[in-house]
């Protein structure tokens, strides 16, 4: 009898876990630490952009966990993650629009060549080349920007809107291993299961062919932002790591902004941060995890220009 497949489709561990090949590149040593003093950088200029234009965002994800644990940068992480309320992010895409900058990008949902459901802050003149740059115009140094959105109060339109929103979510993904198959087919390498996974998801994106991954991401980005109430008891973050209902938070929970340290900056955090790394990594978040199971990236290309 053949080894049993992993019936779940999600490849988020998977990605993280990636096996260096001849065409890939681990961002450790060295290249980590100039990585990270870059990040901090672009974080500064961030969080000034911020405070210039009253938009509010806090660390998010391994970046909150990296500021509560490690005051800084989580030693091995090679990313830096915020979240960002819908109407903040409104703004500063408009921001973007009316004073274009020299030293930066800004990706958002829908963009053409762009097709994650989240935002990304990008450094010009800079390389960061990953699994999700297809595009070869713009795959600088980035921040990744979360887009926070209101969920309804009433328990029976939260689940309405988190499942169509977790199956838009879905078939996003789905179409977009459709479309890019025989590149993630080639890092999942040897991995029968990882492979299983990509055939399945990509046979299911082929049903969705008539649509680009671009439109079904806004489809996904649109729905997300439906819900509008802004004195809604309820915030999550669909396009996080645990999707819709994973990081559905009550709202108090979340904000006002609590404040950390991350390296040599005073930042801000969601209000109960204990609550929101309970929900994403678990009570034990607290305890380092061995080197196996420690989440890094695999590049294609990295080049840090002028800020090398």
């Amino acid at each position: 009898m053949g080894a049993k497949r992993n019936v779940s489709l999600s490849t988020f561990d998977a990605f993280k876990h990636v096996k260096v090949d001849s065409d890939l590149i681990r961002v450790e040593g060295d290249v980590l630490h100039r990585l990270q003093r870059v990040l901090l950088m672009m974080l500064k200029d961030f969080d000034a952009l911020c405070s210039q234009e009253g938009l509010t965002y806090t660390l998010g994800g391994g970046s909150c966990l990296g500021a509560v644990r490690h005051h800084g940068f989580i030693p091995w992480d090679d990313d830096l993650d915020v979240n960002m309320s819908r109407e903040s992010f409104d703004k500063l895409c408009k921001v973007f629009a009316s004073r274009p900058s020299t030293k930066y990008i800004l990706q958002a949902p829908g963009d053409s060549g762009y097709e994650l459901g989240f935002g990304r802050i990008r450094l010009r003149n800079t390389t960061l080349k990953t699994r999700d740059d297809f595009d070869e115009t713009e795959c600088g140094v980035y921040i990744d920007i979360f887009i926070i959105e209101n969920a309804p109060s009433s328990p029976v339109a939260r689940f309405f809107h988190g499942v169509v929103s977790q199956a838009l979510g879905f078939r996003y993904s789905c179409r977009r291993f459709f479309e890019h198959k025989d590149t993630y087919l080639a890092l999942a390498g040897d991995d029968d299961n990882f492979a299983h996974i990509i055939r399945v998801k990509s046979g299911i994106g082929h049903l969705f062919s008539r649509k680009t991954t671009s439109q079904c991401c806004l489809d996904w980005d649109k729905w997300n932002s439906k819900y509008s109430d802004k004195n809604t008891g309820f915030i999550t973050i669909p396009v996080g790591r645990k999707h819709y209902f994973g990081e559905l938070l009550a709202k108090e929970k979340y904000f006002p902004a609590s404040s950390g340290t991350f390296e040599d900056m005073l930042v801000p955090l969601p209000h109960s941060a204990d609550t929101y790394l309970k929900g994403l990594y678990g009570p034990e978040y607290m305890e380092v995890p061995p080197a196996d199971d420690r989440e890094s990236h695999v590049v294609y290309e990295i080049d840090f220009g002028p800020y090398a």
